[in-house]
């Protein structure tokens, strides 16, 4: 659905507005970490400012859970 956006500016901050990321290909996303090591489970906020071939303008904002886990057991396994 992104493929007739025209120009794309992603901002990622932590709960204190620190910017964890930024990117402007929609295609590259976030990887959940800032300076090479994951950031830790909370609430992180993103800003979008985006532009359509057909010329509308799009400013979104929201926020995302991260959720870390440790996994028991080797993959596969029930941990039981």
């Amino acid at each position: 659905s992104y493929k007739s956006i025209i120009s794309f500016e992603c901002h990622i901050f932590n709960r204190w507005g620190q910017k964890m990321c930024s990117f402007n290909n929609p295609a590259d996303g976030w990887d959940g970490k800032y300076k090479g090591k994951v950031v830790p489970s909370g609430v992180y906020y993103y800003v979008i400012k985006a532009k359509g071939a057909d010329g509308r303008s799009y400013n979104l904002k929201g926020d995302i859970n991260i959720i870390n886990y440790e996994r028991s057991g080797s993959p596969g396994t029930t941990g039981s």
